[in-house]
């Protein structure tokens, strides 16, 4: 296991709040701030989508890898008859943040073709965002119970997944114990 995963499974709560909402609101900091410097509305899509991309580029990787290394652990750990697909979770989590990071200019663009390409795109990305969720709620209940779950054994890890700026205070200690459990 690597000092990034390891950091992100021993890390605490906070630690992991402190870091994925302090990159989020730093970026956004960023993006009004520049609003102000730039005289009407940007002429440019692509400098724009591509300044946006590398401002929320320290919050994609720290959020996308929360989620990453929380996947990989909780899948390694989980029986291999309970194990979902590793390969799909990696890449949604990949497509995901790919995404994130290179369609806004497309989106800032009012070309009619490239909005019918990047339309599917988005709602394949959010598939994707779905399911990473998805993913790590259901085998952190698998992990924790080592038994088959129905929805309702993880609807409630999926919801903090998806308010995950309020569910990192509740999910994080609960993989800071499977880690100190049965972590190496």
């Amino acid at each position: 296991m690597n000092a990034i995963t390891s950091f992100f499974l021993l890390a605490k709560h906070w630690q992991i709040f402190v870091l994925v909402c302090g990159t989020y609101l730093t970026g956004q900091i960023a993006i009004v701030s520049s609003l102000g410097l730039t005289p009407g509305p940007l002429k440019d899509p692509l400098r724009a989508g591509l300044y946006l991309g590398a401002v929320l580029l320290p919050f994609v990787v720290c959020f996308m890898g929360w989620l990453w290394s929380l996947g990989s652990f909780l899948s390694s750990i989980a029986e291999p008859s309970l194990r979902l697909n590793l390969h799909f979770f990696r890449f949604a989590i990949l497509f995901s943040s790919l995404y994130l990071l290179t369609a806004l200019p497309f989106f800032l663009s009012s070309n009619p073709t490239i909005e019918a390409i990047i339309l599917p795109m988005h709602f394949l990305a959010l598939v994707c965002l779905l399911y990473a969720f998805y993913f790590v709620s259901k085998s952190l209940v698998v992990a924790e119970t080592g038994e088959a779950v129905t929805f309702n054994d993880y609807a409630i890890s999926l919801l903090l997944f998806l308010c995950s700026f309020i569910g990192i205070w509740l999910i994080q200690p609960r993989i800071n114990r499977l880690y100190a459990h049965r972590g190496t």
